[in-house]
């Protein structure tokens, strides 16, 4: 019935400012991509944004969206599904009121930007959420929030220097969970046994913290683990063996044969 769907430029050197004008596809238009394109836009000038209320898929990625803290025009993008703006120019408070009307997002991918705050309820709290990533974007706090994200499937949020506390023992409680990395972090103290509980665990990341103690061999539990990387941190003791004979690693960022630097 000829109606525009869908608009796919990622990676086309498209520059200048997005036009307003675009905010007229905005009662047909399901599909947004403009990720790693160089234009420019300072708060107002994405106006069109709250216009687009059909949109399910919206990629930023890379593209220079100057505001302060994530722009509040996404608010009104109720239908949304998947939505990508990391490293934008989003520099400041996450403006959780935008998130509030968000229930429908399953993917959120909000890293390289800068929020200096925790991850706050209005994020942790959506309903279909299954994949976040907030890499590298001096996110502050502990891993509290992680109790309240029963549904989650892949959580990222590497490189975030102020992240501190403990691997809570409420992980357990997530069932759901099947890709963890919090690498290259502030966490201390030991790798909970209760990790054995995470039956649908496929990849796991902590190396780079400042975790001690031992290895557990409860982790022998999850048998569906192919990704294990747990160096440069404080650990002891020695790799137990019998994790090693039966899971089959395709990466395994420690040693089954000598002690755990």
């Amino acid at each position: 019935d000829g109606k525009v769907v869908s608009l796919g430029l990622p990676e086309n050197n498209v520059a200048g400012t997005v036009p307003l004008e675009l905010s007229l596809l905005g009662t047909t238009l399901l599909h947004l991509d403009l990720a790693g394109n160089p234009v420019f836009n300072i708060d107002e000038d994405m106006a069109w944004i709250e216009e687009m209320v059909e949109l399910r898929e919206l990629f930023l990625h890379l593209c220079n969206f100057d505001s302060n803290g994530i722009t509040t025009y996404l608010g009104n993008l109720t239908k949304l599904e998947h939505l990508d703006i990391s490293y934008t120019l989003m520099f400041g408070s996450f403006n959780s009121e935008v998130f509030k009307s968000l229930s429908n997002l399953h993917t959120l991918e909000l890293g390289g930007n800068v929020y200096n705050e925790p991850i706050p309820d209005e994020i942790k709290n959506l309903p279909a959420l299954e994949n976040l990533y907030i890499e590298n974007a001096q996110l502050k706090g502990d891993l509290s929030f992680l109790s309240s994200m029963e549904m989650i499937f892949e959580l990222w949020i590497d490189m975030n220097e102020d992240i501190s506390g403990t691997l809570p023992t409420e992980l357990e409680k997530i069932s759901s969970l099947a890709s963890l990395s919090i690498s290259e972090c502030n966490l201390h103290g030991s790798i909970p046994a209760e990790l054995q509980m995470l039956t649908s665990m496929q990849q796991l990341w902590l190396y780079g913290n400042q975790l001690s103690g031992g290895i557990p061999s409860e982790i022998v539990e999850l048998k569906n683990l192919t990704t294990l990387r747990l160096e440069s941190n404080r650990l002891n003791g020695t790799f137990p063996m019998s994790i090693c004979q039966q899971i089959e690693f395709a990466t395994l960022g420690t040693d089954c044969l000598i002690d755990v630097d």
